[in-house]
């Protein structure tokens, strides 16, 4: 470390110059990096992603050609279509757009707030951190009863604590409603968890109601493996349903769905199919474009370095060092420098992250006043262990051919200070 500490305080531009571009290199691979992470890791309220697949679209096909019905899938509909389904642990329903409702108490200004609907399983998919209180039931969702489930930040705007809340009075879209429960605030990374109030679906239905609504279906399933087989199931029963109002004149379609979290996550259009293999691809070429080119950039600097180091490297071959130890020596060296560097481009990408990350990561459509971003949602130990892994390849595309050619010097030219 004396060594290392001396050779950047002997270049002291050259040094300042890559521990800022490598730490600005892993800044930038990292915010990619956690672009993605939030999308399809599990967190947080959503620690289920890899086993939780959506349905949100039911397209009603006229078989005369006369046209089609771009929709969304009702209660009814998901029901129908995914109940007893071998492989399906449960399913939860709940509307597919979060709604801006003005929120308050009476005698104070309303404020526009994140509402959503849903029904009494979406809390056992999803594991809000109840601070008091307790959820709705399936009972008092049948029954539509006038309830909510509110998040910290709007219980604070009016009780001096959780508990102060519980059995209050609140306004939502100006129907009164009784607060059953306060959850931990969800950050809007979570954008199938998220929300600030929670009010019950009323889940009941008839035979004669429609198939189409405007829902959106979590599902949660025993394992990742199983979904091609659940499709397959579903591919059945669409067609066992479409068979049985075939004489309507009309037929249903899924338009691809259910898609796992990852494919939801991509932003799915009405008529598209997931390309999950073409997003990865983009995402490799994206991450070796920004290993590559500060790579390039700091092997100059690195070369620069060890010129000015030709003559110790001489004087270690003179005292009988190997060409290997010399450049395992220097390897070690830049590695040292770009793990500090890295660490600090960690640190960076995660304040960054922290204090934008609503604007650069969420969703628009889910931004309030109260958006919160926890580290926990940004930070995994996975995170870190990639930091690691991109340091240990920046430091061998940019470390790796200056090293070698320093340490391929002639001892006696080292001494004189050749190159050659």
């Amino acid at each position: 470390m004396k060594r290392i500490l001396y050779e950047l305080k002997a270049q002291p531009l050259i040094a300042a110059v890559t521990v800022v571009g490598t730490a600005l290199a892993i800044f930038l691979i990292m915010v990619v990096v956690m672009m993605q992470q939030v999308k399809v890791d599990p967190f947080g309220p959503e620690p289920h992603r890899n086993r939780t697949i959506y349905a949100d679209r039911l397209n009603e096909v006229r078989l005369n050609g006369v046209g089609w019905t771009r929709s969304s899938i009702g209660i009814r509909g998901v029901h129908e279509i995914f109940d007893s389904i071998p492989g399906i642990e449960r399913i939860s329903v709940f509307s597919k757009y979060i709604q801006d409702a003005p929120v308050g108490i009476k005698g104070q200004p309303m404020k526009k707030t994140k509402v959503i609907a849903t029904d009494d399983n979406y809390w056992k998919i999803f594991a809000h951190n109840f601070l008091a209180g307790h959820p709705y039931d399936s009972v008092q969702c049948a029954a539509g009863e006038k309830l909510a489930v509110v998040s910290k930040s709007v219980a604070s705007r009016f009780w001096a604590s959780p508990d102060d809340a519980i059995d209050k009075e609140i306004m939502v879209n100006r129907i009164p409603r009784k607060i059953v429960g306060v959850v931990d605030d969800v950050t809007p990374l979570a954008t199938n968890a998220y929300s600030q109030v929670w009010t019950p679906m009323k889940t009941s239905y008839t035979t004669k109601s429609v198939m189409r609504g405007s829902e959106k279906a979590a599902i949660l399933i025993e394992s990742p493996e199983q979904l091609p087989a659940i499709r397959d199931r579903v591919s059945q029963r669409i067609a066992t349903i479409n068979s049985r109002i075939a004489d309507e004149g009309i037929e249903l379609d899924l338009m691809g769905a259910p898609f796992s979290h990852e494919e939801y996550a991509l932003g799915i259009n009405f008529g598209d199919l997931p390309d999950l293999e073409g997003h990865k691809k983009r995402q490799l070429i994206i991450y070796i474009i920004l290993l590559i080119v500060p790579a390039v950039n700091l092997a100059g600097m690195t070369q620069s370095r060890l010129r000015r180091r030709t003559g110790e490297i001489g004087v270690r071959r003179a005292f009988g060092a190997t060409r290997a130890s010399i450049f395992v020596d220097l390897l070690v060296e830049n590695f040292i420098v770009t793990l500090a560097a890295g660490i600090v481009g960690l640190v960076f990408s995660l304040m960054f992250a922290y204090l934008f990350g609503p604007l650069v990561f969420a969703d628009n459509a889910n931004m309030s006043s109260d958006s919160v971003v926890s580290i926990g949602a940004l930070f995994h130990w996975s995170t870190f262990g990639l930091v690691l892994l991109f340091c240990f390849v920046l430091n061998i595309l940019s470390t790796g051919i200056p090293a070698l050619r320093a340490s391929r010097v002639n001892p006696v030219n080292a001494l004189n200070g050749h190159q050659k």
